[in-house]
């Protein structure tokens, strides 16, 4: 089993996002029973007259406190898991989460969007909304089968004012 120091664990959270103090990694760990090693008290022993007045910005707070407690590496991760999400896998990061162009409806809409354009400028519509429902009541291929004609009013909608500008 691989194990992780206070230290590493607090940076292998805050490399996720997550800002963590060693209390709060050991409270984690009891709470939610990581496989643990080691006790959280000083290497000089517990409470003794030697402990030094710091907190934990001080660079020996986690050795002196945690000096040889440990949690379960798996554990660890499986919990920074359900905080903040699976970790991403490198080299996802640049993928694209969007189609590529030329594979929506853009391509398939700009006719009917000029049409709109036409209807607008003819005044034969009073909006956006207007001219997209003459245009879909003109065109029966337009006509949603299987979704509301709400859903298909909008995208032309939105794609005249993509196309037109407000």
């Amino acid at each position: 089993m691989d194990w992780l120091t206070i230290p590493e664990a607090i940076l292998r959270a805050n490399a996720r996002g997550v800002v963590l103090s060693g209390v709060e990694v050991q409270a984690a760990a009891q709470r939610h029973a990581f496989e643990t090693r080691g006790s959280v008290t000083s290497k000089r022993g517990r409470f003794g007259n030697d402990m030094p007045i710091m907190n934990e910005m001080h660079p020996g707070y986690l050795d002196y406190w945690y000096g040889d407690f440990e949690v379960g590496c798996a554990a660890f991760d499986q919990w920074l898991d359900g905080v903040v999400g699976p970790a991403k896998l490198p080299g996802n990061d640049n993928a694209p989460a969007h189609r590529h162009k030329g594979t929506g409806m853009a391509t398939t809409d700009a006719p009917y969007v000029e049409m709109m354009q036409d209807l607008l400028i003819r005044k034969q519509a009073n909006s956006r909304s207007d001219a997209a429902k003459k245009v879909i009541a003109q065109n029966p291929e337009l006509a949603p089968l299987t979704t509301d004609q709400d859903s298909v009013v909008r995208r032309l909608r939105d794609r005249h004012r993509l196309t037109y500008g407000e």
